[in-house]
């Protein structure tokens, strides 16, 4: 119900030179955010949220939006035009090149620093590698929930911590002006705090063991909240990225 408001050109320039500070380089063309994603992006960040859609949200943006356009709308049997569902990444691989274009974002905003984004990305990635394809769909709905949801607790529990520090004329961490990076920084790698560890095993290690054992079948953890495609050819976010264009059998019905 809200339109976010398009950032100004000297504003975007900024953008990109505080990646080249960062990252001691420029962004390749397949990890470089457009500027209606970074608008999209800074108008989250202003409304306390940091979540973006993998499903939609990718390489070559403007490729994204004009498959979008095409697809967003489709005619049901009842003769009634319905929102498409876009579903998520159908690979790790897939998963990964949208992830870039997000971490970018996030340090072209300054909202995370990015050893914190890093170590979160490879989690994700190790946990595909260690359960391999068809853990996939579950590690997705996870992964999905916990920037959608987990997210927002930790930042609300730190917030809580700080105005208790603060009464008590102790120290915290936690920085109000930058509260995204104090979550990554505890989501995943040496800095991970019990809240996230707890997350992680009970809904991502317990699960996949189970699924890798034979014991049980991934689709009894998916709910549908966060399905993945079947193939590349149907996940919207990497439609424009050659390299990935690979079919791809993920195991799951979902």
């Amino acid at each position: 119900s809200t339109e976010a408001l398009v950032l100004g050109e000297d504003t975007v320039r900024a953008a990109f030179a505080k990646f080249r500070k960062s990252m001691h380089t420029s962004p390749r063309p397949e990890e470089e955010p457009t500027v209606d994603q970074l608008s999209a992006l800074a108008h989250l960040l202003a409304s306390h949220c940091c979540y973006v859609d993998l499903s939609i949200w990718g390489p070559h943006g403007i490729r994204i939006l004009k498959q979008m356009k095409v697809s967003g709308l489709v005619l049901s049997a009842a003769g009634e035009f319905l929102h498409h569902e876009f579903r998520g990444p159908p690979s790790i691989d897939h998963w990964l090149a949208c992830w870039e274009v997000y971490m970018a974002a996030m340090i072209m905003l300054e909202a995370c620093a990015p050893p914190f984004l890093l170590a979160y990305g490879a989690l994700i990635a190790l946990s595909a590698k260690r359960y391999g394809p068809p853990c996939w769909a579950l590690i997705y709905q996870v992964e999905t929930r916990f920037r959608r949801e987990q997210m927002e607790r930790m930042k609300r529990r730190a917030s809580n911590d700080l105005d208790a520090a603060i009464i008590n004329n102790t120290g915290h961490s936690y920085n109000p002006a930058r509260p995204w990076e104090f979550v990554f920084k505890h989501a995943a790698g040496e800095t991970i705090d019990q809240m996230a560890s707890r997350y992680w095993h009970l809904n991502l290690e317990e699960p996949c063991m189970l699924i890798v054992a034979g014991a049980r079948r991934v689709d009894s953890f998916i709910d549908g909240d966060a399905a993945i495609c079947s193939s590349s050819s149907s996940h919207m976010a990497t439609q424009g990225s050659p390299g990935l264009s690979l079919s791809v059998d993920n195991g799951s019905s979902s």
